[in-house]
């Protein structure tokens, strides 16, 4: 069995009872340990507060090579609502972009949209694709 490691209550309090956050040592811990027993995946969000800074910090002590992570990171939800046709490709670019700076990496193993619904529009599609051919 593979499993990944969620990072939303790394960046926020969140859960039922609105869990606090871990502090920053107990997020390297935790990381720390995930990696170091075999759970490669991380997942994490430009929604869940600091969690990506926080991943961005992980990988910055490479601790672990980037090349056995399988990382994963989501467009902040609704960004491209108001978005008109022909900047849609260039807004997921600079979105992406800005969040690679803040993780501290060149490339995501996937991006992911965090409103469902771009996922049936073609050009939305199109898009991501294009980028993703550019090896981000």
């Amino acid at each position: 069995m593979k499993l990944c490691l969620g990072t939303v209550q790394f960046g926020m309090n969140y859960g039922i009872k609105k869990h606090p956050k871990p502090s920053y040592h107990d997020v390297m811990s935790m990381l720390d340990y995930a990696t170091q027993n075999g759970i490669y995946a991380i997942d994490t969000a430009r929604a869940y507060g600091d969690a990506e800074k926080l991943v961005g910090i992980f990988l910055e002590k490479r601790t672990i090579a980037r090349e056995k992570l399988f990382l994963s990171s989501k467009m902040l939800p609704n960004t491209l609502d108001n978005v008109p046709e022909k900047n849609i490709e260039s807004t997921i670019l600079k979105n992406l972009t800005e969040q690679l700076k803040t993780l501290k990496t060149d490339y995501l193993n996937t991006y992911l949209f965090h409103t469902s619904a771009y996922a049936f529009k073609s050009n939305y599609i199109e898009a991501l694709y294009n980028i993703k051919k550019k090896g981000l």
